[in-house]
């Protein structure tokens, strides 16, 4: 059975115009504000807002100091405080663990 591909059902919109092209998609219908509606960010949202500026700006991050980590790390005298990174991981889990009760 050959199913002809430029005739298509009924209600359905057709693969090819009169013209014999494809037919241009309709643009979406721009959302409409209701009287009386509200929109509350929350605290996280005005965060990332903050977070996406900086990084806009190009302040996220010191490119100075990733430049002297890296050097630091080829050269082989990187060393990692162990303490401070446990005692932060810690801290770090005390505060998700807070957030889930």
């Amino acid at each position: 059975m050959k199913i002809d591909l430029d005739k298509v059902s009924a209600g359905m919109s057709p693969l090819k115009d009169s013209a014999g092209q494809k037919p241009s998609p309709k643009p979406a219908a721009e959302p409409q504000a209701v009287a009386g509606s509200a929109l509350q960010l929350s605290d996280l949202s005005s965060k990332l807002k903050h977070v996406e500026s900086k990084l806009v700006q190009g302040d996220a991050f010191d490119a100075q100091r990733v430049a002297q980590i890296k050097q630091a790390i080829k050269g082989g005298t990187f060393s990692v405080n162990a303490e401070a990174v446990a005692d932060k991981l810690i801290a770090n889990a005390y505060e998700v663990l807070g957030k889930l009760h």
